[in-house]
């Protein structure tokens, strides 16, 4: 739509062209190549601003001043439209940054822009004669000739319209048709692109509240064909839950598989690769060691969907799952307490601050205990358990230990913990 409009703009510009002399026409159109470059190399650096991102009336302000700069001693102010064609506050650098009396929206010529959605041309404002109101009041500002032009988008309705004024009597040339048609077809695809940026923008932030609210990690990880791994998304939440944060995770992913536990880490790759083929749910429980040493559990959840190319996309949470582990063990703890199957009070509390300890600490702090003790297995396991009489509880004890004492790191790699 906006590309055949701009070719019907065009039309008479091509007419005109037609009927001047040879000599005439190659001077004018040389001056409409070299004009037309210009606005090419222009209209590239407003492209690189929209590549980084920019809002509304940040791009309105980049394109007034592109017009001033295609059309030198031009002042241009861009009205923008709402939905019940109230005039918004125009962009323009060289403007005061307030409605311009003379081109009310309600009347004048911007309004008969609107109503007949079409370009309306002034170009000697002591001659005009349509709008003599509006033609006093800009004379009084020093305004000698002015051009409307309507923005018309894609879906038929009219973005903004764009208010072209000079400080002395200026007639609309066919060059200047050329590089104004040019100019509106760039605008109505630089403000789409700022409204996609806009509602893209504005939906992360929604996602960025909600993930905020959640105890843990909103994820978007990507598996390839060839088996390469990557995040599309992570929430804020990894910096407090893996102590990495989601730039560096999105940058190198290393930087978060390098956290998990390494009897976690050994499988991770190949079972997610798994997991990709077959396009089943991801519920896994994984350990994480962050980079102060902290030990933690987390429970991830994610969904898979396969994309065209072939990779699959999962979308997930990884709940931080800590408290409630710590608050299991403690309850376990408390529960042998309660029941008085040691020897002294004293070897039970050190069941309990066991307990408490575990899930703070690596597995090399067992180990280190386990030789500075001289044993080969965790003190109250090797004395305590073994020393329970024959019963179901001592039975439960002895069947529960051996994956809790692995777990959490409680050990020193004794034979009898790890077979």
């Amino acid at each position: 739509m906006a590309a055949r409009s701009a070719e019907i703009r065009q039309e008479p510009a091509a007419r005109a062209l037609r009927d001047t002399p040879q000599p005439v026409r190659d001077l004018v159109q040389l001056h409409l190549d070299q004009r037309l470059c210009t606005l090419f190399e222009r209209q590239r650096a407003v492209n690189r601003i929209l590549r980084r991102g920019t809002n509304r009336q940040e791009l309105l302000s980049h394109l007034s001043t592109l017009f001033e700069e295609s059309f030198p001693g031009a002042r241009c102010s861009i009205i923008s439209v709402g939905d019940d064609r109230s005039a918004q506050v125009p962009a323009a650098p060289s403007q005061p940054n307030e409605p311009q009396q003379p081109f009310d929206i309600l009347s004048g010529p911007v309004a008969a822009a609107i109503v007949s959605r079409g370009r309306i041309v002034a170009s000697d404002l002591a001659r005009e004669h349509r709008w003599p109101n509006c033609a006093k009041a800009a004379l009084s500002q020093g305004v000698m000739a002015f051009w409307v032009e309507p923005l018309i988008g894609s879906s038929d309705d009219i973005r903004a319209v764009f208010v072209i004024t000079h400080d002395a009597p200026c007639a609309l040339t066919s060059a200047d048709e050329c590089v104004l048609s040019s100019l509106m077809a760039f605008c109505d695809l630089a403000l789409i692109a700022a409204h996609q940026y806009e509602l893209c923008a504005a939906a992360t932030r929604r996602l960025d509240s909600l993930s905020e609210a959640i105890p843990g990690v909103v994820y978007q990880r990507v598996v390839e064909p060839t088996g390469a791994i990557y995040y599309t998304y992570i929430s804020e939440g990894a910096r407090e839950l893996f102590g990495v944060s989601p730039e560096e995770i999105i940058a190198d992913p290393d930087a978060l598989f390098s956290r998990h536990g390494p009897e976690y880490r050994a499988k991770f790759r190949e079972r997610l690769r798994a997991a990709s083929d077959s396009l089943t749910m991801w519920d896994v429980e994984a350990t994480i060691i962050t980079p102060d040493g902290k030990k933690k559990y987390t429970h991830a959840i994610a969904r898979p969907e396969r994309q065209e190319n072939g990779a699959v996309t999962w979308t997930g949470i990884i709940l931080d799952e800590t408290r409630t582990r710590e608050a299991l063990l403690e309850s376990i703890a408390q529960s042998v307490l309660r029941t008085n199957p040691f020897s002294s009070p004293q070897r039970g509390a050190g069941l309990v601050e066991s307990s408490r300890s575990a899930s703070r600490s690596p597995r090399a702090s067992g180990r280190a205990q386990a030789r500075r003790t001289g044993r080969k297995c965790a003190p109250w396991y090797s004395e305590e358990l073994r020393g329970l009489q024959p019963g179901p509880f001592a039975s439960f004890l002895l069947a529960f230990w051996r994956p809790v004492a692995r777990d959490l790191a409680l050990h020193g790699g004794c034979e009898q913990c790890d077979a």
